[in-house]
């Protein structure tokens, strides 16, 4: 016997969208996608053995289409579609899924008795996964732990105790390793990562307040400076290595015989490493080591080289450049044999300093607001940086920027440039508080950081840092009354100034903390007047750079090197009043 069923909805597939009144027909087993023929829609299906009802909605010949009516307790609610012997359920609006009438999932066919579960993302199992055979995921989260312990994740190509980090359907595993201070055990089914130093909630190298007692049990050094052993501290070595290794200067014997304006490395190590020192009527010395140093002809005549630098590239590539007063420029392929080239300043203004971006395109600054620019050091074009622009006094270059300083005039400018021949100013006035505002005398940069030095007052900063050449930030008084920054150079990791008049040195890694080295050119505190520093540089090759130069007035030429063998000792911090956990 037939019933019709009345109704609109045309998803009911009854009423008027059925083919014909609904036939009832009752079956052992539940429908599945080939039970089509001899169906119209909105037919139903009785097995009423587990007491279900199911209503074809889609007869399309090898996929038809049953939904489910009603449950094994009477109710009826519509639980979900199904096709074959899969079950699948539509997720509501929070994207959750419920079946309801039960708390497990059960396939019937046996053979074939199969779980598909297919989810763009994740899938989350807050309870148990059993099964008597395998359970096979398509793909893998990051950060499950691997264990082939039983009743818990495993992979063909895991190993206990290792944790996801990726392949998709190719799970790639990690193994955590024990570092310095840190103990890994791998479990079955779990890895424990603990601490071994005395402070448990610190790591080696932590750097700490010391107020009289050692936090956390005697595993502590202060931080004084001293040079103590790689064998003893290993496990602090290892995490500190050589970053705090303190150059010692010692002065040298050279020909010079006036100011020394600038000094130079190639960043070459070994045989192939050369420094260039230059300076006043036009003498210019090389030297291997920075302890011998060779006169060679610069072409200057008795005019000032101010600057020195190499394109930090190799063999047929590398070139020297030097520049100076009278808009000179000369150019030396080993530092010996040097060429004069046209720099074409307008009016013989002097050039005060010339950088490379270490590719393909050098850049001199100089008086008059002008600079050039040259792809090969031979052929330059001369350009104004614009108005208000008085007096370049230095330029630098790292990571895709250009900075140069303007050293004089009220604008006290900053310029920044990504191609090193167009470029825009940073209005630096709002720093500087007095009408005649001290210039800009040198620019140094890392990878990370720009810092620019000023000749600074009583009330002006000296130092101000950027990420980007674009935004600066003042550091305000870095040194302290009367040690006005001359120069700046950066040697991984640290940033090395030297001073006018009481010729200090120190060094610092952000351009705010200051660390003060010993110079051999300090004749003594204020009022006391001393040598003024106009060049320092490191050698470049190593991390951190072990070697530096320091010119100054006097014809002074000064050697820093470590006063260790860093074959088997290392230097402490030097932080008065803070140790460090070893």
């Amino acid at each position: 016997m037939t019933k019709k069923l009345t109704g609109i909805n045309p998803l009911a597939y009854v009423g008027v969208n059925a083919e014909k009144p609904s036939n009832l027909t009752m079956h052992d087993r539940n429908p599945t996608t080939n039970d089509y023929s001899n169906f119209v829609l909105g037919d139903l299906w009785l097995y009423p053995v587990v007491n279900r009802v199911f209503m074809l909605m889609d007869k399309t010949a090898g996929v038809a289409t049953w939904l489910q009516l009603s449950t094994s307790g009477g109710g009826d609610d519509v639980e979900g579609l199904i096709s074959d012997d899969a079950l699948t359920s539509t997720p509501d609006v929070n994207g959750k899924i419920t079946l309801s009438g039960g708390t497990n999932i059960t396939t019937s066919q046996a053979a074939t008795s199969n779980l598909k579960i297919d989810l763009d993302n994740n899938v989350v199992l807050s309870g148990n996964l059993s099964a008597a055979g395998t359970v096979t995921m398509g793909s893998f989260g990051v950060g499950v732990l691997q264990s082939s312990a039983a009743g818990v994740l495993s992979s063909s190509n895991g190993t206990d105790g290792q944790v996801l980090i990726g392949g998709g359907t190719a799970p790639l595993w990690s193994t955590i390793t024990q570092g310095p201070g840190i103990t890994v055990t791998n479990a079955a089914n779990s890895i424990t990562i603990t601490a071994t130093s005395a402070a448990n909630d610190l790591i080696v190298g932590s750097i700490v307040k010391y107020d009289g007692v050692f936090p956390g049990g005697t595993s502590w050094l202060e931080c004084d400076g001293s040079a103590v052993s790689q064998t003893t501290y290993a496990e602090l070595f290892a995490r500190v290595g050589h970053e705090y290794l303190i150059p010692t200067y010692t002065l040298q014997t050279t020909s010079f015989t006036g100011t020394i304006y600038c000094v130079a490395h190639n960043g070459l190590a070994g045989a192939d490493g050369l420094w260039v020192a230059a300076g006043q009527n036009g003498e210019l010395e090389t030297s291997p080591d920075g302890v011998t140093w060779t006169i060679r002809t610069s072409n200057f005549g008795a005019s000032i080289i101010y600057s020195v630098a190499h394109n930090g590239l190799t063999g047929g590539s590398a070139l020297w450049t030097a520049v100076g007063a009278s808009g000179k420029i000369s150019t030396s392929p080993d530092g010996v044999t040097w060429t004069t080239r046209t720099s074409n300043f307008i009016g013989g203004y002097h050039i005060y300093d010339v950088a490379h971006n270490g590719v393909n395109l050098w850049v001199c600054c100089g008086t008059g607001g002008y600079y050039s620019h040259s792809a090969d050091g031979i052929t330059w074009v001369n350009v104004s940086a614009g108005a208000g622009i008085e007096d370049i006094k230095s330029v630098t270059y790292n990571n895709g920027t250009w900075v140069m300083g303007d050293a004089l005039g009220g604008a006290s400018d900053l310029l920044y440039s990504a191609s090193g021949t167009a470029w825009s100013a940073v209005y630096t006035q709002n720093w500087f508080r007095t009408n005649n505002a001290p210039g800009f005398t040198d620019v140094a940069s890392s990878a990370a950081l720009f810092i620019a030095t000023s000749n600074g007052t009583q009330t002006n900063p000296q130092t101000l840092t950027s990420t980007d050449g674009a935004n600066w930030k003042d550091c305000g008084d870095v040194l302290g009354r009367r040690y006005y920054p001359k120069c700046i150079e950066f040697g991984d990791p640290w940033f090395t100034m030297g001073t006018a008049d009481y010729a200090r040195i120190a060094r610092s890694k952000d351009g705010v903390t200051w660390e003060n080295i010993t110079s051999p050119f300090d004749n003594g505190a204020y009022p006391v007047t001393g040598d003024t520093i106009y060049g320092i540089a490191s050698n470049k090759y190593a991390s951190p750079d072990t070697d530096w130069v320091a010119v100054s007035d006097n014809h002074k030429l000064a050697l820093g090197t470590p006063a260790i063998n860093t074959a088997t000792h290392f230097y402490l911090p030097n932080i008065p009043g803070y140790v460090i956990l070893f």
